[in-house]
């Protein structure tokens, strides 16, 4: 399943991916089949990730929004038991003059 969302350009946006399992799972976050490598404190693209025990909780934070950050998000959660993925089709549009 396919979460389709629309922002406008220059606004932040949220992607959200949560997990549960038995060791706490990995959650690694895609952009068009590339993995996000980036700090997680700079950049117009931050990920913050939260664990405890047994639940892993990953936001993809865009902000600064521009066109080129259109595409196809996928966060992929991970443990030695196994995967599952959650896809983000995100759509920016162009500023409106008023």
């Amino acid at each position: 399943m396919t979460d389709h969302v629309t922002a406008i350009a220059g606004s932040t946006e949220r992607l959200s991916c949560s997990a549960v399992g038995h060791p706490a799972p990995q959650i690694v976050w895609y952009k068009d089949g590339v993995m996000l490598t980036v700090d997680a404190q700079q950049g117009h693209i931050v990920i913050d990730d939260v664990w405890n025990s047994m639940k892993t909780t990953s936001q993809l934070v865009l902000r600064g929004l521009v066109p080129a950050d259109s595409g196809r998000y996928r966060c992929t959660a991970l443990n030695s038991h196994g995967n599952v993925s959650f896809l983000y089709s995100l759509l920016v549009l162009g500023q409106f003059l008023q």
